[in-house]
């Protein structure tokens, strides 16, 4: 609570607010120039905030002025994506970290060009092998028959992954052929297992 006391400078009336500094009603006084530089300052950040918030609105902006936030991502650009990595907060990355995530609409989609998602899906494979088919994994490890395969894996699960992954003939290989049967997208895309392309850029609902 606000009390009445002596301002130590000039003897004038003054109100202490707390652990704050002393705010001296006396005009001229230094604790009163000091409450009121201090008050300024703040009154400065927040117009900053504001104006980095207005330049980021302007910049989230497509050629005609529409807010990319508001557009269907099925009328987006190139350049429209491009803005978005630029100027929106990335949520978080994928498995890999090579793909960040980032909001559109209201929903989160990991966005990437072709090499990254390659690097991406390549990442996401790898730390996955314990859950693939030994019948899939037998045509990619000539040492082990699907047979054998099951009994190394066990009731392992993820801890079995690194073995599977020094069995593996050819890695790059095995990618290529996992990727040709069922898609990048059954990898990196949680929610529908759907690949979109705009322009240079491919996004996937997470």
């Amino acid at each position: 609570m606000k009390t009445e006391n002596t301002c130590p400078k000039c003897n004038g009336v003054v109100l202490y607010m707390g652990f704050s500094k002393i705010e001296c009603g006396t005009d001229g006084c230094s604790n009163f120039r000091q409450l009121r530089v201090s008050t300024q300052l703040q009154i400065e950040s927040v117009v900053g905030d504001l104006e980095n918030d207005l330049l980021l609105d302007s910049r989230c902006l497509d050629d005609s002025g529409v807010s990319i936030q508001d557009k269907d991502i099925n009328e987006m650009t190139e350049k429209d994506i491009q803005n978005i990595i630029d100027n929106t907060e990335c949520l978080h990355s994928l498995m890999g970290g090579i793909m960040g995530v980032f909001d559109i609409n209201g929903y989160e989609y990991a966005i990437g060009t072709d090499n990254q998602a390659d690097l991406e899906v390549k990442e996401c494979i790898k730390r996955n092998l314990w859950t693939f088919n030994s019948s899939f994994l037998e045509q990619h490890i000539q040492a082990l028959t699907s047979k054998q395969i099951d009994a190394l894996r066990g009731d392992s699960c993820e801890s079995c992954n690194e073995v599977i992954f020094a069995l593996i003939d050819d890695f790059d290989d095995f990618v290529d052929d996992t990727v040709n049967h069922d898609g990048r997208a059954n990898f990196l895309s949680m929610y529908d297992g759907e690949e979109k392309q705009i322009g240079k850029f491919f996004l996937y609902r997470t």
